[in-house]
């Protein structure tokens, strides 16, 4: 899937050692610094998970089955 305000994403799945269970991070990489901050602000509203923001790269933490959900319906609204 192409996304025009959208570099790239990528999910990676993390072993948390002391609960030995999976976490889900993604990173996204935008366009402009602009469209990075605001989805990392709607997406910390949204889920009140945790990010991170360097320059147009935003690291998100914690993703279940909700968030992954909110990620891909604020990319595609951003991309039409």
């Amino acid at each position: 899937m192409f996304y025009a305000c959208l570099l790239n994403i990528f999910f990676y799945i993390c072993t948390n050692k002391q609960t030995k269970t999976n976490i889900m991070k993604a990173t996204l990489n935008f366009q402009t610094i602009e469209q990075a901050e605001k989805f990392a602000l709607a997406f910390s509203r949204k889920t009140l998970g945790g990010h991170i923001v360097s320059n147009t790269r935003v690291t998100v933490f914690n993703i279940g089955k909700d968030e992954k959900i909110f990620i891909d319906n604020y990319i595609n609204k951003l991309n039409n």
